[in-house]
C-alpha cells in the first residue's frame, strides 16, 4: 500500500508544479465607450508566448473565443445588436501548449440602467445642431434608434425620449422620426450666448448627458425676438382701434339722417327711461314761443273777417305753424291753435 502511495504523491506534486508554470492573466478590466466594449488584461510571463481563451457570460448570453494572441479583445460584436440588456462578465484563461492556467474573471458590467452592476455603461447622445428661429432655440439630431444599427432590436417603435435643459429648467420631448427637431420655448435674457444641454431618458438605455451646447445670437435674431413679442401687441391694439372707428362711423351715419336729435337718441338708446322727460327749461321755452303766421294765412284770416261776422272761436280753428326748439340746435315744426 505504501509502495503505491509514493508514486501517486509524486504525480500530484508534478501536476501542481505544471499548473504553476502557466500563470493566469492579471488585472482583467472592461472599458465601455459608447457601443465599443473592450476587455484588457496583463500577463507577467511574456517569454512564454501564451494564447488566451475568453468566455463572456450573461443572463441571456454565452460566447467563447479561443486562441487570442493580444492582451485585449473587442466584445462589441458579441453584445450588439442586443434585444436583452444583461449583466455581463468575462472569464479568461492562459495556455501554453497543452498547459492551461486557472481562470481570471472581470467585474460585472451592463448597459441596462435598471440592472445592478459595478460598471454602468452609457451611450453617447447623438451630435446636436442648434439654430435660432423667431428668437427661439431649435435642437436637431438623429434619432439614435434610426441612427445606430446596434439598437435595432432594443426599441420596436423607435420612440426616443429626451429632455433639453437650460439652467435648472428641463423640457421633455418624444421623437419617432429619423430626425428629431423641436423648438425649446425657453425664455432667454439678453446674453452673448444661448446654451442648452440634452440628456436621454429612454427606457433601459442610459444616454450620456451632453455638455453645454451654445449658439451666439446675431443682431437680426434679437430684433426678430423683439418683433415676435411686440407684433401681437400692436395687432391687438389695432383691432381695438378699428372697432372704435366702426362704432363712431355708424353713429355719425345715424345722426346724418334728417331726424330730430331727440328721435336719434330714442333710436340709439331705446332703453333710456329719461329720453321722453324733457327738461323744465325746454318746456317753459316751448310755451312762450309766439306762433309763426305765414303771409298766406294772414290774408286768409282777413278775408274771412270781411266775408263773415264769425266769432273769435271760428277764427281760432285755423291751424297755426310754429317752430319749437327741443334743445341746442334742435328745432322742429309744430302745429296748434291760436
Amino acid at each position: 500500500m505504501l509502495s503505491f502511495c509514493g508514486p501517486l504523491a509524486v504525480i500530484v506534486i508534478l501536476v501542481a508544479e505544471v499548473s504553476t508554470l502557466v500563470p493566469p492573466p492579471e488585472n482583467v478590466t472592461v472599458s465601455c465607450n459608447n457601443f465599443q466594449t473592450v476587455v484588457y488584461w496583463n500577463y507577467s510571463e511574456q517569454h512564454q508566448h501564451p494564447l488566451f481563451d475568453l468566455k463572456i457570460k450573461g443572463d441571456y448570453l454565452f460566447e467563447e473565443i479561443s486562441d487570442i494572441k493580444q492582451h485585449h479583445y473587442d466584445l462589441s460584436s458579441l453584445i450588439w445588436p442586443a434585444k436583452e440588456l444583461d449583466n455581463y462578465f468575462v472569464n479568461l484563461t492562459a495556455k501554453v501548449g497543452t498547459e492551461i492556467s486557472t481562470h481570471q474573471e472581470s467585474i460585472k458590467f451592463t448597459f441596462n440602467k435598471f440592472k445592478t452592476a459595478p460598471i454602468k455603461c452609457k451611450l453617447d447622445f447623438p451630435a446636436v445642431n442648434l439654430s435660432l428661429k423667431d428668437g427661439d432655440i431649435e435642437v436637431e439630431f438623429h434619432n439614435p434608434y434610426h441612427l445606430y444599427p446596434e439598437l435595432k432590436e432594443v426599441q420596436n417603435n423607435k420612440q426616443f425620449e429626451y429632455k433639453v435643459m437650460h439652467g435648472n429648467t428641463p423640457r421633455p420631448f418624444k421623437c419617432t422620426k429619423t430626425i428629431c427637431q423641436e423648438p425649446t420655448s425657453f425664455v432667454f435674457m439678453k446674453e452673448e450666448q444661448y446654451c442648452v444641454s440634452l440628456e436621454g431618458m429612454d427606457g433601459r438605455l442610459d444616454f450620456q448627458r451632453t455638455g453645454q451646447i451654445c449658439i451666439s445670437p446675431t443682431e437680426d435674431d434679437d430684433q426678430m425676438k423683439i418683433l415676435s413679442i411686440i407684433l401681437p401687441m400692436i395687432f391687438f391694439v389695432l383691432i381695438i382701434i378699428l372697432i372704435r372707428v366702426i362704432i363712431i362711423i355708424c353713429k355719425k351715419n345715424v345722426q346724418n339722417e334728417h331726424f330730430p336729435k331727440t328721435l336719434v337718441l330714442i333710436l340709439t338708446n331705446p332703453h333710456d327711461k329719461n329720453i321722453m322727460h324733457l327738461p323744465q327749461e325746454i318746456m317753459s321755452h316751448i310755451s312762450s314761443i309766439e306762433p309763426a303766421i305765414s303771409a298766406s294765412q294772414s290774408l286768409l284770416d282777413i278775408q274771412e273777417d270781411e266775408d263773415s261776422p264769425g266769432t273769435g272761436y271760428d277764427r281760432g280753428h285755423a291751424p297755426l305753424q310754429m317752430d319749437l326748439e327741443m334743445g341746442p340746435g334742435d328745432v322742429v315744426v309744430g302745429y296748434g291753435h291760436a
